[in-house]
């Protein structure tokens, strides 16, 4: 089950949050979020998949001994060996296919599992684990005493797939006791269908855009640009429209999640840039390896570590060489803005900042868009209309046309200040007269269902 299977929306979160309305003590919400997360978890899959949840009883256990201990070394230890029990479900789930026949370790092969088998959200679900076990250790925050409140921390039906990676001291106290209102059902909402209908409408659409544009048996310099382009806004919106799911999500089983992804401005740069794409999971990955002692009092050792944490970064969304092309092009990028390009572009126009910026991410969307290198150069030399026959296919003719009023749409919502600005007005309204905006607020939702619905019924029509 996904979170975007019409199963799902319409019947199975509809009930989940029904029943958490039945009693208003936070040990009750916390029960039936838990036994709506585990049916989720285990959909179609065998029931003995539920035994990886015994790796919240390790996470307690560690996390205690993290904090309790009263050697040094053997905090460490403890927090080692979390790592070391998540990072190996995370490989053995996440990264499945190394243990196929005539893979890497095709010789482990009794590890490759069938898809039915393997969990949706595994690699977010250690990612929890590890990172709860990790903020003790690093003195973040206190070991949770009460087993129940980890459970429902990491058995968590909103943060399941690709949401935030949320640190327990996020969720720690709204776990005990959250309110809930008419207007945090509505926000959540809201939220929830705008990122389904990213995903189901935005990115599918670019999605065609794409394989049409970037079809390398009918190149062109149009599909060449078209294509990257789509690229670009299909990953962009994939990732944002799982996020609001997840927010969304939170909101209407009572938690108010922290955002995921931070504006981007002229000034922000590669790193920047970087930095403000799943803030949660990259901060996870800076607090590990950047922010300890030793890369703290050497800059030489803090440079090197952005080695490490760019190939994490880039292998947890997908192994293969080509990410880690995508890796070393981002440690190029980062560190010699570290060492002088940010101070140089610092004294230039904004506009110039702009363009290298955006010079630089599509240099890295092109390592990360194209397996091998004869694509690229393929893909390459189509954008400079090198090689090909005509300007543009039927194909991507026939798309764009057909999706025009979805990519109008997405390139003016990508559009930063001006969605500034409409938040800004609204929460003027908001200040100004609260009935007001809470009946625009509805009628933005209701409009936002009509658009998801119609879109719904002609792809069902269609097929």
């Amino acid at each position: 089950m996904l979170y975007t299977d019409l199963f799902f929306v319409f019947l199975f979160l509809p009930v989940a949050v029904l029943v958490s309305f039945f009693d208003k003590s936070p040990e009750y919400k916390n029960f039936a979020l838990i036994l709506a997360s585990l049916v989720f978890f285990t959909w179609g899959r065998p029931i003995l998949i539920a035994l990886l949840f015994v790796t919240v009883i390790f996470d307690w256990l560690f996390g205690l001994a993290a904090e309790r201990a009263k050697h040094a070394s053997v905090r460490f230890l403890a927090a080692f060996a979390d790592f070391g029990m998540n990072a190996a479900f995370f490989v053995v789930f996440g990264w499945n296919g190394l243990f196929h026949a005539g893979e890497l370790f095709g010789r482990f092969s009794f590890l490759s599992f069938s898809d039915k088998l393997i969990p949706i959200g595994i690699t977010i679900y250690t990612l929890r684990g590890f990172s709860y076990v990790f903020d003790v250790y690093a003195k973040r925050i206190p070991a949770e005493k009460n087993f129940f409140c980890l459970l429902t921390y990491m058995v968590n039906l909103p943060l399941m797939v690709m949401g935030p990676v949320v640190r327990y001291g996020d969720l720690s106290a709204q776990i005990r006791h959250r309110q809930f209102t008419s207007a945090d059902f509505s926000a959540g909402l809201t939220r929830f269908i705008l990122g389904l209908g990213k995903i189901t409408i935005v990115a599918t659409a670019l999605g065609s855009l794409k394989a049409a544009g970037l079809d390398t048996g009918e190149s062109t310099v149009t599909g060449a640009w078209l294509g990257f382009a789509a690229f670009i806004g299909q990953f962009y919106y994939t990732y944002t429209g799982y996020t609001d799911l997840a927010l969304g999500m939170g909101k209407l089983f009572g938690f108010t999640l922290p955002e995921n992804f931070a504006p981007i401005t002229a000034r922000s740069y590669f790193t920047g840039m970087i930095s403000s794409f799943n803030t949660k999971l990259v901060d996870l990955a800076r607090d590990v390896l950047l922010e300890n002692r030793f890369a703290k009092q050497n800059k030489a050792l803090r440079l090197l570590a952005l080695i490490p944490l760019c190939a994490f970064l880039a292998l947890w969304y997908q192994f293969s060489r080509h990410m880690l092309v995508a890796a070393a092009i981002a440690v190029f990028f980062l560190i010699n803005e570290a060492l002088w390009l940010k101070k140089f572009l610092d004294a230039r126009p904004a506009y110039i900042s702009g363009i290298y910026s955006v010079v630089a991410v599509s240099i890295l969307f092109a390592a990360i868009c194209f397996p091998d290198f004869h694509t690229f150069t393929g893909w390459f030399s189509s954008l400079l209309n090198i090689g090909t026959d005509y300007t543009l296919s039927v194909a991507v003719k026939y798309t764009f046309l057909s999706n025009l009023l979805i990519y109008v749409l997405a390139a003016v919502y990508a559009i930063l200040p001006l969605r500034r600005k409409i938040t800004q007005l609204f929460r003027a309204l908001a200040l100004k007269n609260n009935s007001s905006a809470l009946t625009l607020h509805a009628v933005y939702t209701v409009a936002l269902c009509g658009i998801l619905l119609y879109y719904a019924a002609t792809t069902l029509l269609a097929l």
